[in-house]
């Protein structure tokens, strides 16, 4: 009895200590595409000195190159969800 009490005191003291991230700040990043179309974006915007529709289409090329069997407009969406994202 004095064992679940103690545990149960615990695992309050710990909750409130630690409590749960924010949904809207950590948001993981499960589909790989995605993923690589942040980095690549990223990765433009420090290189390039271009217009931004020259760096849209490298990370389009890019994309395609990388996953060739997935949809160009799957491909096209995940570039401008990372766009939206990094708030360009």
């Amino acid at each position: 009895m004095v064992k679940s009490w103690v545990i149960r005191l615990l695992r309050r003291l710990l909750a409130w200590l630690d409590p749960p991230p924010d949904p809207e700040i950590v948001i993981p990043v499960l589909d790989p595409v995605q993923a690589l179309a942040s980095q690549l974006i990223t990765q433009a915007n420090a290189l390039m000195d271009t217009t931004g529709e020259y760096r849209r289409h490298w990370v389009y090329a890019k994309l395609i190159k990388a996953f060739p069997d997935r949809r160009k407009r799957d491909l096209s969406m995940a570039i401008e969800v990372a766009v939206h994202a990094k708030g360009e």
